[in-house]
């Protein structure tokens, strides 16, 4: 009966992730499409100046962003199997005036940043004013408790959606700017301009299906009381939002650092890079949004076994895709490369080649760090995403001077490395302790 259980959760983990796969399959191709177009058409520096800008942008949203939607999964998750609708509705006002809030507050500060420091935040002085009008796209970006919805209520279809609409709006616009011999302005409006409608979009689907549940019936968006209703509701909102944000941040401020240390050109080609890896792992990502309403599920109903089962049948599930990606990017990165984005972008290789032995480490993680979080265990999740980015950014400062672009493929495997490890550490030695806290 075990096993038969095990296998029905983990056939719908895959059920759903096959759908956000289809959706970023989609949306992979016709960003891979839009970043092709315009490396062609701008040439390394110009196009490095967008990615900057649109890093820096990131960066402001992720540090600010709360992850709401592991808020919403983990509690509301027993509010909807009670049938209690307004304690689920006083969740969500949560959630969703946390986003607003934080969005708005993390755009007038990244604002401020710039107008302050102008080029020391690495993006070039004559860039600065049209980075900061491309900062209000930053509130629109805090669509968490919108996907936490649709998470929730099995609608991955839906959500999936968001890919290729992101995609083809930047490929559209990108390909009416190189049409036209556009400004690079028009190329930083086309990411833009994607970006804001296809968060808006999320918004959008969340508020249909919630409605359609039933589940708006005199909802008032007034939060008073949630904290009463869900014990450590702040407490795991903080912790996970800064684990979550130390992994999202990771990426764009890497690729800053990089701008900064080895200029526009470099950082460019660290960005192709850091892209195909970030695709290459995003099955992995893609799967734990279903893996983490699943294992909360079964923590929930205290099914323990099951639990571990499904954990590690994912966990080494994404071992061996992690190693058919390292093969494929060892033999095939360099025409990869040069077919997407043309010769001048065949230095991104040796990087390349390089982060995508970190997938080794990063892809198992995801579902580690998971687990850590469905068995409230955030702050565990924490300081292992803490000592990874740490060791990243440490081991490019020590090694950048000397190494060049090489030394930010070294310091993504070491970081994906500490960060896994201490992950699987916090699991296997906290059992004793997560035991003890498993609802009966």
């Amino acid at each position: 009966m075990q096993s038969a259980a095990t296998e029905g959760a983990f056939r719908r983990i895959m059920r759903n992730a096959g759908y956000l796969l289809g959706g970023k399959a989609a949306g992979t191709v016709l960003h891979f499409a839009a970043l092709a177009v315009a490396s062609r058409a701008l040439g390394p520096e110009q196009f490095g100046v967008v990615v900057l800008i649109h890093a820096f942008a990131q960066t402001a949203g992720g540090l600010a962003a709360f992850q709401t939607w592991q808020s919403l999964i983990r509690f509301g998750t027993r509010h909807l199997i009670d049938g209690r609708t307004a304690s689920l509705q006083r969740l969500i006002a949560f959630g969703a005036w946390l986003d607003l809030g934080t969005g708005l507050l993390a755009m007038m500060a990244a604002m401020a940043i710039l107008a302050l420091f102008g080029d020391r935040t690495g993006v070039p002085g004559d860039f600065v004013g049209t980075a900061i009008l491309y900062c209000l796209v930053i509130p629109t970006m805090a669509s968490s408790t919108a996907s936490g919805l649709l998470r929730l209520l099995d609608r991955f279809g839906l959500l999936a959606l968001q890919s290729g609409v992101n995609g083809g709006i930047r490929l559209l616009g990108v390909g009416l700017a190189a049409a036209t011999d556009a400004p690079l302005a028009a190329y930083i409006a086309a990411w833009f301009a994607s970006d804001l409608l296809a968060d808006l979009l999320v918004w959008a689907l969340a508020i249909r299906e919630t409605r359609r549940r039933g589940l708006l019936l005199g909802f008032s968006g007034n939060p008073r009381g949630v904290r009463a209703e869900n014990p450590r509701l702040w407490r795991f909102a903080m912790t996970t939002n800064a684990a979550t944000g130390v992994a999202t941040l990771l990426g764009p401020a890497l690729t800053l650092f990089v701008g900064a240390l080895l200029g526009p050109a470099a950082a460019g080609l660290f960005r192709i890079a850091l892209t195909l890896i970030e695709a290459a792992a995003k099955p992995g990502e893609l799967l734990t949004r279903a893996f983490f309403p699943e294992i909360t599920h079964l923590r929930e109903q205290g099914r323990m076994g099951h639990f571990w089962s499904v954990t590690a049948r994912v966990a080494l599930l994404s071992l061996g895709f992690a190693a058919l990606v390292v093969l494929a990017l060892e033999f095939a990165g360099r025409p990869l490369l040069t077919a997407a984005f043309g010769p001048g972008y065949e230095g991104a290789q040796p990087v390349l080649v390089i982060m995508a032995y970190g997938l080794i480490a990063a892809l198992p993680l995801f579902f580690l760090e998971a687990a850590l979080v469905a068995l409230d265990r955030a702050e565990a999740a924490l300081t292992a995403r803490g000592l990874g980015a740490i060791s990243t950014l440490g081991a490019l400062a020590a090694l950048g001077p000397s190494f060049g672009l090489l030394a930010a493929g070294h310091a993504y495997v070491a970081g994906m490395t500490v960060v896994a490890g201490a992950a699987l550490a916090f699991l296997w030695f906290g059992r004793g302790r997560i035991q003890s806290i498993v609802p009966r």
